[in-house]
């Protein structure tokens, strides 16, 4: 999760990035377009998180106790996420 700092950090880098290689027409508000791509973008992968401990949780009779519960999350979030054709 990024903090409101981080937030506005990543949107200014984007959106000068898009703006110096002329991607968009300029009267295009980009850093408002930055803003909703990346907030859909995590709202999409806390969900993929939200899934992922779900199913961890419905598992966790069947995991050995020598499992690393921290590299199983990423496994299947990775998993979760490769079936949604989303991009971590």
């Amino acid at each position: 999760m990024l903090s409101d700092r981080q937030m506005k950090a990543l949107i200014s880098f984007v959106s000068k990035r898009i703006k110096e290689k002329k991607l968009v027409p300029e009267k295009i508000p980009v850093e408002d377009y930055v803003r909703e791509v990346i907030s859909k973008n995590m709202e999409e992968e806390r969900h993929i998180e939200a899934q992922t401990v779900k199913l961890m949780d419905q598992m966790k009779n069947q995991m050995s106790e020598n499992i690393d519960s921290r590299k199983m999350f990423h496994m299947i979030k990775k998993k979760i996420a490769s079936e949604k054709k989303f991009v971590l």
